[in-house]
């Protein structure tokens, strides 16, 4: 992996923070490192730990237990889910504040013009926020972040409020820009749709702790324990014995699971107990034994009571 190679930008060793003893809250024993120009998610399921992990890296939480190492002067941006600003401000306005730290205002103006330049905003410089779309609002929260040059941007749900094909179109016009700057990001969501196409890394997080460190492929495919295999979408996780394996626990996705609807050699009869379409494929569920699967199929298939199941033993993944 390219990645191997890069410089570490920030690690985290053993960070604990809890709100709350007696409640599996905050987040526990953390170790991870980011590396220059990577893109790490921190992924899990609402109230998981995500948001205190992240700020905790920032810097606007403590730890309680740990250590955060830092490169020397790093600079930090942020893109959160909201854009908090006034009533009437101008998208200048928001970003000539925003850059207070430089003192030259035509060295702000320039670098104004230079990131809305990028982000095709320029036509907005005069426009008020409060007139601007959710999208372009948006846009004009990450200029803001990059405007001031940083090392590291955290991702902080910032696209959670928009629509499916919107958030695409905005990462698609993004994530070029942040790495060609060789810049790092660590993104929370709990979708993990959103970050499986961009990501570099992911860490799972449940209850404030990482039960996951991998690549989106590994995640998916090889996962690590049972909350992992569960977490992506639907997923068979099925006694070993059932495939004939002495491993305590099987994974296998349906996408992995071949479907006949006529006999076939080595395949396995199973009745069909419902079917979901999601437009580019249908998932049905089959019972087979005293067990049930998952199976997805292409969207034009009518599901048959009765259908037949094959799957490649290379494709289990074995648990335990």
């Amino acid at each position: 992996c390219y990645l191997s190679n890069m410089e570490s930008i920030l690690s985290a060793r053993k960070l604990t923070y809890r709100y709350d003893s007696r409640k599996p809250d905050g987040v526990l024993d953390i170790d991870f490192e980011l590396k220059t120009g990577q893109i790490l998610a921190l992924l899990g399921p609402s109230g998981s730990g995500k948001t205190t992990l992240l700020k905790l890296l920032s810097g606007e939480l403590t730890p309680q237990s740990g250590k955060i190492e830092r490169k020397p002067n790093l600079k930090l941006g942020f893109v959160k889910q909201r854009v908090e600003h006034l009533d009437c401000e101008t998208v200048y306005d928001f970003l000539f504040k925003s850059l207070n730290s430089i003192d030259e205002e035509i060295k702000r103006e320039n670098q104004i013009r230079s990131v809305l330049s990028q982000l095709d905003l320029t036509n907005e410089i005069h426009s008020t926020l409060d007139c601007l779309s959710g999208g372009q609002l948006q846009r004009v929260s990450i200029a803001a972040a990059l405007a001031k040059n940083p090392q590291i941007l955290f991702f902080d749900e910032p696209f959670a409020n928009l629509d499916w094909s919107l958030k695409e179109d905005l990462l698609q016009e993004v994530l070029p820009i942040i790495k060609e700057r060789g810049i790092s990001v660590i993104w929370t969501t709990h979708h993990y749709q959103e970050v499986f196409p961009h990501a570099d890394e992911i860490l799972l997080i449940n209850s404030g702790e990482i039960q996951a460190k991998a690549t989106p492929q590994d995640l998916y495919f090889k996962p690590q324990n049972i909350f992992t295999a569960l977490y992506f979408g639907k997923n068979n996780v099925l006694p070993g014995s059932f495939f004939q394996e002495k491993a305590e626990l099987v994974v296998l996705r349906p996408c992995d699971i071949e479907v006949s609807l006529k006999p076939l050699p080595n395949y396995i009869q199973g009745l069909v107990l419902k079917s979901e379409n999601y437009g580019a494929y249908s998932l049905w569920k089959v019972q087979v034994k005293d067990q049930e699967l998952w199976v997805q199929v292409q969207p034009h298939l009518t599901a048959e009571s009765i259908v037949y199941l094959n799957w490649d033993s290379r494709k289990l993944h074995l648990l335990g």
